[in-house]
């Protein structure tokens, strides 16, 4: 219809193929830009590492990024990113960011399924880790993995899908 509302005033009635890419926030359409949520994720994640702050972190969650995208679709990024700069950090940093993700877990700010999500995605770039990294990346990310295994945000059964290289310690 001509004012915009009907059954064809949407984007997605529309056949819009970036109907998808949207969110209805307020009623209006917004694009989310994963590219700037990762970018944000990990600039308040290298914050943490450099002054080991969670409340930043939260405080970035919270306002930043949940005004960038909704984040029961978004949250699994954070993981994704926290995970990325645990295997591209030095000793020292992966050492400061090993905490995190159960942090945010205890703070409810990462579920369970965002946090299966996060892990898949990179778990699944595992032997190219391997290869390009570090033989050591699996144990990298064994340890953040661990603890929120162990603390009960997530099953070590939702790991499953994980390449066989992978397995999470249980001592």
């Amino acid at each position: 219809s001509e004012s915009g509302t009907g059954p064809l005033s949407s984007p997605r009635a529309r056949g819009d193929p970036d109907a998808d890419a949207a969110s209805s926030l307020g009623g209006s359409a917004v694009l989310f830009d994963e590219d700037a949520y990762r970018a944000r994720a990990t600039a308040a994640i290298d914050e943490y590492a450099a002054i080991a702050q969670v409340d930043e972190v939260v405080a970035c969650v919270e306002h930043e990024l949940d005004a960038m995208g909704p984040a029961a679709e978004a949250r699994h990024l954070v993981v994704e990113q926290t995970l990325e700069a645990i295997l591209n950090a030095k000793a020292r940093d992966r050492a400061a960011l090993e905490p995190l993700l159960a942090e945010l877990a205890h703070r409810r700010l990462l579920d369970r399924a965002a946090l299966e999500r996060g892990a898949l995605a990179v778990l699944e770039t595992l032997p190219d880790a391997v290869m390009d990294i570090s033989p050591k990346a699996a144990d990298w990310l064994a340890a953040p993995l661990k603890r929120v295994i162990d603390a009960g945000f997530l099953d070590a059964a939702a790991l499953a899908a994980a390449p066989p290289a992978f397995a999470v310690p249980t001592d």
